[in-house]
């Protein structure tokens, strides 16, 4: 929700990837405002997502469940913190104050190379324990697990007007939602057992 209401526009030529700042500042004070406090909310949805995944490796080991419930939970903070500040780069690059807006854009490029960073070391040693059957999941999942189905975000920004805006902007949510669904339904399988 909140990057429908940060990111979407009905500009046909809009290309999420590259008119990322433009886009911000064509959108309403109210909905960047609304959409930039959605962000740290989200994290903590995802914490909960994340939660699953330490029930599903919590049997194998218990130390390695909490580094990668840790390292994912802190990569999704950083996320948040990072979602939260569009709307300030929005109304920063309205001004005049060009070195202003630099500098703050090198802020939150900070913030977000720091989740890129923990969310990736998380979710290689979720890959590498899937892959060794240290966890309830399939192997198979790995096929639908954050670290691979983001790569096919260069495929969806390619989607028609308005649906690549729609998908792109939204994707790396999409992706979480797959995932976790998937999780949640192994976990009540495995319950059942």
């Amino acid at each position: 929700v909140g990057d429908m209401l940060l990111y979407f526009t009905t500009d046909v030529n809009a290309h999420f990837a590259h008119d990322f700042l433009p886009i911000l500042t064509t959108i309403s004070q109210t909905r960047l405002i609304i959409g930039g406090l959605i962000g740290p909310f989200a994290s903590f949805l995802y914490a909960i997502g994340f939660y699953q995944i330490y029930l599903a490796i919590k049997p194998s080991s218990k130390n390695m469940s909490k580094i990668i419930f840790i390292l994912l939970s802190i990569g999704i903070i950083y996320g948040g913190s990072f979602h939260s500040f569009f709307p300030h780069l929005a109304f920063m690059s309205l001004t005049d104050n060009q070195e202003a807006l630099k500098l703050a854009e090198v802020y939150s490029l900070s913030v977000i190379y720091i989740m890129i960073l923990f969310s990736l070391v998380g979710q290689l040693i979720l890959t590498y324990l899937i892959l060794t059957k240290k966890t309830y999941y399939p192997r198979w999942i790995i096929l639908l697990s954050p670290i691979v189905l983001l790569w096919f975000s260069v495929l969806i920004e390619l989607l028609p007007h308005p649906y690549g805006v729609i998908a792109s902007s939204s994707w790396g949510n999409m992706v979480f939602i797959i995932f976790f669904s998937i999780s949640t339904i192994t976990l009540l399988k495995k319950n059942y057992e």
